[in-house]
């Protein structure tokens, strides 16, 4: 198997387990009948996301470097400290009611959460398939 044939199977997976994450809660979350709006909604937010994550983008070291986390247990990590920080800017927003720029932060840290979960999935198909079949990762 190709590189990037290892890579499109990967993230197709890791792609399915991160709506399928968002549409169950925007399931248990959304009010009456605006599931399709609060789902819509999380996909436009965390798929172009976590795109940018697997490709990179989001953590350069250097100016034309891009770093991306390709372990899973460092995306395992990373999804224990979002769901921490969800938790904390969650009890914020309830404290303060009507929160305002504060759920901008809230938005970020749970989609984080529910990134770094199918990430780490990912990533370990990565590294599984790669050593498998021969293949690079990227």
């Amino acid at each position: 198997m190709r590189a990037r044939a290892i890579n499109a199977v990967a993230s197709a997976i890791g792609l399915t387990l991160l709506v399928g994450m968002v549409s169950i809660a925007a399931f248990l979350f959304s009010p009456d009948r605006h599931f399709w709006v609060t789902a819509i909604g999380g996909y436009l937010f965390t798929v172009p996301f976590a795109i940018a994550a697997w490709n990179g983008v989001l953590w350069k070291r250097q100016a034309n470097e891009a770093q991306a986390s390709n372990s899973w247990q460092e995306w395992v990590g990373m999804f224990f400290v979002g769901l921490v920080v969800s938790a904390l800017f969650v009890a914020i927003d309830v404290a303060v009611v009507h929160p305002g720029f504060s759920l901008v932060f809230t938005i970020g840290a749970i989609s984080l959460a529910f990134i770094a979960l199918p990430s780490a999935i990912r990533a370990w198909l990565l590294e599984l398939l790669s050593n498998r079949y021969g293949g690079h990762e990227k």
